[in-house]
């Protein structure tokens, strides 16, 4: 599948082919979990055609990869959550903690910590009160890439087979790097394997609200349980 993918990424960036077939070609790559990926990169590293970058910015939402779609949004789309999430509306609504805890461990705890549940691929949320006013959590949840916490610049790595991981590198040696991918799955790779490797500064793998489906209220459920878990 691999192999295919690379022959539909070189498709899309052969000058000589008609703009028509390497539309076709970004189509394919876009609604595929490998593909999707190779363009991802293509656009990261710069060698993704202008002619073609339109095309690809009306599809590369298609993914079924959320890493993705999430950097998509840093890349190609609108990066501060999409249309409606106001922080300072957001901190003015009237909250429901509940919900917003019932939010939370369906939507968050895969990979926050929050008291003694949740999960460790972003930074753990306990004590977040005594950092954020409400308004300032409200803006970091709907604008992830507006402050990437120190050590959660995630990277992109792409093999020498053509495959593309992108995650949050937790070792490395002379031999090998171990990355941590958005679902707290670990990757070793060998240095042997590797084509490139980029650090994705000023990018945050945390999805916005509109991907996850939250409402400006959810999100404020959401801000509200975090500053009062002291209360539990």
């Amino acid at each position: 599948a691999i192999q295919v993918m690379q022959a539909q990424l070189q498709t899309v960036q052969a000058a000589d082919r008609p703009l028509a077939e390497r539309r076709q070609a970004m189509g394919t790559l876009a609604k595929d979990a490998h593909g999707s990926r190779m363009l991802m990169s293509a656009a990261i590293e710069g060698t993704l055609p202008d002619p073609i970058r339109p095309a690809v910015q009306d599809s590369i939402f298609d993914s079924p990869v959320r890493t993705v779609r999430v950097l998509a949004r840093h890349y190609f789309g609108d990066a501060d959550g999409g249309d409606g999430y106001s922080a300072q509306r957001i901190a003015q609504l009237e909250a429901d903690r509940q919900n917003g805890q019932m939010v939370f461990y369906a939507q968050c705890a895969v990979c926050h910590k929050a008291g003694p549940t949740g999960g460790d691929v972003g930074p753990e949320l306990t004590g977040i009160e005594s950092m954020f006013d409400a308004q300032s959590l409200a803006d970091a949840i709907i604008r992830p890439d507006a402050g990437i916490a120190h050590g959660y610049s995630p990277w992109q790595v792409r093999t020498t087979d053509g495959a593309v991981r992108y995650g949050l590198l937790l070792a490395e040696n002379e031999n090998t790097i171990v990355l941590k991918d958005a679902n707290g799955q670990r990757h070793i790779i060998g240095r042997d394997r590797i084509a490139s490797q980029t650090q994705l500064e000023g990018v945050s793998l945390m999805p916005g609200p509109d991907e996850l489906q939250l409402s400006p209220q959810d999100v404020a459920d959401v801000v509200t349980f975090l500053r009062t878990l002291d209360e539990e």
